[in-house]
């Protein structure tokens, strides 16, 4: 998956949340891929490689905040995993101090580990 496909992913489930009600959306959407190869007596004896995706969903509606995960990308799927997570955060306590952040609230903080 490519950046450009992330981005399209992204920009359909945030307009997708806030169409069913959600008030903030943050999206995070991550791939991976790996290898695994067993040697036995100088040779390849197993070898195996994964490659995954995901997206990660956290939502603020009507002061209520929720965060849910899944691997299902196309975008029916996608679609209805938005609107089920919209409607099951509506069913939990309201949080008013809690919110997404807003990018002029985030400050950069840079650490040196020695």
């Amino acid at each position: 998956m490519n950046t450009n496909e992330k981005y399209e992913i992204a920009d359909l489930v945030i307009k997708h949340a806030i169409k069913n009600g959600a008030d903030e959306v943050a999206v995070a959407i991550s791939d991976s891929a790996s290898s695994h190869i067993e040697i036995r007596e100088q040779k390849i004896d197993r070898l195996q490689e994964s490659i995954s995706n995901g997206l990660s969903l956290s939502l603020y509606v009507q002061k209520k905040y929720s965060s849910h995960s899944t691997n299902h990308l196309k975008k029916a799927e996608l679609l209805k995993f938005v609107e089920g997570a919209v409607a099951a955060t509506k069913y939990l306590s309201e949080d008013e101090f809690r919110y997404l952040l807003i990018l002029k609230d985030i400050t950069r903080v840079v650490v040196k580990i020695s």
